[in-house]
Order: C-alpha cells, then structure tokens, then sequence
C-alpha cells in the first residue's frame, strides 16, 4: 500500500509541477488542455511493469506477482520491505495463512490456494473501483 501511495503521490506532484509551470492566467488556458491531455497520455502509456505497481495485490495474476517479485530484486532498500509486505499478501490471500502440512514420511505437501488464482490480467482500479483511465482523466481535467 504504501509504494502504491508513494506512486500516486509521484503523480499528482507532476500534476502540480505542470500546472505551475503552465501558469494559471487565461491566455495559458489552452496549454494547460493540451499539457493536461499530454500527461494523461503519459501516465496511461507507462510501461505495465510499471502500472502494475498500483494494483492490489488480490488483482494481481501469478505472472505479474513473478514480475514484481523480479523488480523487489532492483528496487531500493527503501522500497524493498513494501514490496514484501505486498507479495505476502497476496500469498495469505490466495494460499491462505494455516500451517504448512506434511504427509506421512514428513514430506512437506504442496500447498493449493484457498481461493481461484486470477489467469488474465485485471484492469487497474481505483479504491473506490472505478476504471484507471477513466479516473486518471478525470482527475487531471
């Protein structure tokens, strides 16, 4: 949650940094449109890797947990217990918190998920659910 904050934060800081370089007078008005437009445009075109940061870890498929699992190992020492605490819950949400079990030669058992494991790749929501895009242009508009 908190590198989720941390990324939206990132954001509206360009949003503001933008702002205030365009100006707020009237004769700027048509810039700022076309600036607003062009960072929508540049927020809705970040690499995946990237957006998939902002998911919640209950949205996130088995590939993308790998993939940022994989970005843990690049990141900063900052970011990278927030980045744990989000794997984990993933795995308790999917697999659960019981106790791991073994069978009878002490043999530790595969554990299978308590719940499905999305296949496809969820949209990006907002915490009210509302659709990414949609909130991100709204936002900046």
């Amino acid at each position: 949650m908190i590198a989720i904050n941390n990324r939206i934060d990132y954001l509206k800081n360009k949003v503001t940094s933008y702002s205030g370089v365009l100006g707020n007078n009237q004769a700027s008005l048509g810039k700022e449109e076309k600036s607003a437009s062009s960072l929508s445009s540049k927020i809705k075109s970040t690499p995946d890797g990237e957006l998939v940061k902002l998911k919640r870890p209950q949205d996130l498929t088995e590939a993308e947990l790998k993939e940022l699992m994989k970005a843990r190992d690049n990141a900063g020492t900052s970011d990278q217990q927030a980045m744990m605490d989000r794997e984990r819950e993933w795995f308790e949400h999917y697999y659960g918190t019981d106790p791991v079990q073994f069978d009878e030669t002490g043999k530790m058992v595969q554990p299978r998920p308590v719940r499905d494991v999305p296949k496809q790749t969820l949209p990006i929501k907002t915490k009210d659910g509302k659709d990414l895009d949609g909130a991100i242009d709204v936002w900046i508009s």
